[in-house]
């Protein structure tokens, strides 16, 4: 015992620190090669417990077989674990708290990066405030320097969240773009806030030439369209699994998507409940060709997405002619919408209308 009001017991203990502690064999309470005799903060308090352990940092605390506590106000605790960062907490087996203020609780978990947190078996968070918890998941992009893509939440087994904010879950689930979100199996989500669910999903749909951490990768900005694709904003998976590996397969593909343009496409078929027997005031429509004639099919790009042309109708010349099927949304707006569904039996009715006169000229010609 060398520090100033320092204890040390037992077997080759050394406790360097002011009012440091050392107990057990060969542990080390305070810095190597320093003895502190007088109170001035830079080597105080620490205490070491166990077989070959150390406590270093001001005020660490150090426990069990080869743990090591570094970082001011550190506590290391069970079998080769590290607390190198100020303020952090390594608990378990081979566990490593890196960065201020970091914990890696289980077995084999690194937390790098200020804030960032690891629980279970084999996790990495690789960034500020990072989280992940379960087995083998990651949070943050490990081929960035610390510090980047922070606040990503990884969960649940083999797990990848790299993006900014990103967030993904359950199994080998990818988010690796900004605010983007992962869950199921096997999906990834690589456009600018978009979310995966399912398994397996078809990726690729995000512009990966666009730095994900930037805002500049989402398609409206400030007010202003910034030229970038719209892309997916929400997609179903329903692709293989690999029934050896539990994996997503060799088959990715897509029974929904939803693009941030509003356009969506669906794999299967759409059906609408029509039953009768939840209907009521039911009437017939009648002639409806002279109102048909009021509408004229228009081709047109949206302002969100000039690139595409779209062939459609206009909100509110349908609204002059059917305003049945024109819906004013609840914005600042009023933007309105079209229900084509129920543009179905308008055409039918004028089918049958054209179809009555048709005859009628037939027999006219007939009777000549």
């Amino acid at each position: 015992a060398t520090g100033w009001g320092a204890f040390a017991a037992n077997a080759y203990n050394r406790s360097s620190g002011v009012g440091s502690v050392a107990l057990g064999f060969h542990t080390m309470a305070g810095k190597p090669d320093v003895d502190q005799n007088g109170i001035t903060g830079d080597n105080i308090g620490q205490f070491s417990v166990g077989w070959s352990v150390r406590a270093t940092g001001n005020r660490a605390f150090a426990s069990g077989h080869r743990t090591v506590a570094s970082g001011s106000d550190a506590v290391a605790m069970g079998n080769w674990s590290y607390a190198t960062g100020d303020s952090t907490i390594s608990l378990g087996k081979e566990n490593w708290a890196e960065g201020a203020s970091t914990v890696a609780i289980g077995f084999k978990n690194h937390a790098a990066g200020g804030g960032s947190t690891a629980l279970g078996q084999e996790n990495v968070s690789w960034g500020t405030t990072n989280f992940t918890a379960g087995y083998q998941n990651i949070a943050g992009d490990i081929n960035a320097p610390v510090g980047t893509a922070g606040s990503a939440t990884a969960i649940g087994h083999g797990t990848l969240a790299s993006g900014r904010s990103s967030f993904s879950a359950n199994k080998y689930t990818s988010a690796i773009n900004q605010a983007s979100a992962s869950l199921g199996l096997g999906t990834t989500a690589d456009n600018f806030g978009m979310l995966a669910v399912g398994v397996n999903n078809a990726a690729g749909i995000g512009d990966t030439s666009i730095d994900p951490n930037d805002y500049g990768g989402y398609y409206y900005a400030d007010g202003e369209y910034t030229g970038t694709n719209p892309g997916v904003a929400f997609v179903v998976g329903n692709g293989d699994v690999n029934s050896s590996t539990g994996s997503a397969g060799d088959n990715p593909s897509n029974a929904f998507i939803v693009n941030y343009d509003g356009s969506a496409t669906l794999a299967g078929e759409l059906t609408v409940e029509s039953d009768t027997r939840l209907k009521t005031n039911i009437t017939t429509l009648g002639n409806t060709l002279s109102k048909l004639l009021l509408i004229d099919g228009k081709s047109y790009t949206m302002k969100s997405n000039e690139a595409i042309e779209k062939i459609g109708l206009l909100a509110q010349e349908v609204q002059k002619a059917f305003p049945e099927l024109v819906k004013q949304a609840e914005d600042a707006e009023g933007t309105l919408s079209i229900n084509y569904q129920g543009m179905i039996p308008v055409l039918i009715n004028a089918i049958k209308e054209q179809q009555i006169e048709i005859q009628r000229l037939m027999n006219k010609l007939k009777t000549r």
